[in-house]
């Protein structure tokens, strides 16, 4: 369950940086939301596709896509993109988080 907390991270800083838009309950349901997706990709689809190879090897790749796509506004940011971003610098970042 603690893998379930690290692709969250992006998520609560921007609950933090956005404080002063999102009532409590609405920081919630981004949280639950984005919790719910995480598990998924962590859990739920390495379970469903664990016969093809290592169950931790599938776990580690949802771990890392769900990381990825929660960090995509800070990435969006650092390399100013504003409506796509680049497919290399993505796939990059993807690889790095799963090494």
């Amino acid at each position: 369950m603690l893998l379930l907390l690290l692709p969250l991270t992006p998520v609560v800083q921007y609950i933090q940086n956005n404080q002063d838009i999102l009532s409590f309950a609405g920081s919630l349901l981004v949280v639950s939301v984005f919790t719910l997706f995480s598990g998924l990709y962590i859990f739920a689809f390495p379970a469903l596709l664990g016969f093809p190879g290592s169950s931790r090897t599938w776990i580690s790749l949802g771990l890392a896509f769900t990381f990825t796509i929660t960090s995509m506004p800070a990435l969006s940011m650092s390399f100013n993109w504003y409506e796509s971003g680049s497919l290399w610098i993505q796939w990059a970042v993807l690889a790095g988080v799963f090494v």
